[in-house]
Parts: C-alpha cells; structure tokens; sequence
C-alpha cells in the first residue's frame, strides 16, 4: 500500500513508488479515514484478494529469514555455541 497526502487539490505520494509503477499507470486512491472498525475490516479483506499470492509467500521467508538472523545475533552476543 503506498500512502499518499492531498496538497493544493493533488495526491502526492508519501512513500516511495514502485519501480513497476511507469507514467500512466493506474492506481485506485481510497480514503484511509475509517471509523467504523467492520468496514476497515472489508477493506482490507477486498484489498488482500487483489494481492499477489506470492506476497505471502515473500512475507514469511523474509521473516524466517529475520527470525535466524536474531538468533544468530544472539548467539555471538552472548558467545554461545
């Protein structure tokens, strides 16, 4: 999700763009002010089936990645085996 603010009547983005993203490229803006926490809920549920399976996928072997690195770290720390 790529966070945006409006300025003088424009979107302008608040996060860097994806490379993906060329001049021209579609995108759909919606208003992140949500009060009601079911339809925060919705939203995020529409907004996950229009992700690419593989995210999750990338997810957990980037934590799992993360995950071994702390542990590794830890074991120099601490000077263990």
């Amino acid at each position: 999700m790529i966070r945006a603010v409006v300025k003088n009547g424009v979107i302008q983005p608040t996060d860097p763009l994806p490379q993906a993203w060329s001049e021209g490229h579609e995108v759909l803006v919606t208003d992140s002010t949500v009060t009601d926490p079911e339809q925060w809920y919705r939203e995020m549920e529409d907004e996950a089936r229009g992700m690419d399976p593989q995210d999750g996928e990338r997810l957990m072997a980037a934590l799992a990645t993360a995950r071994a690195e702390a542990k590794e770290l830890a074991r120099n720390e601490l000077r263990l085996p």
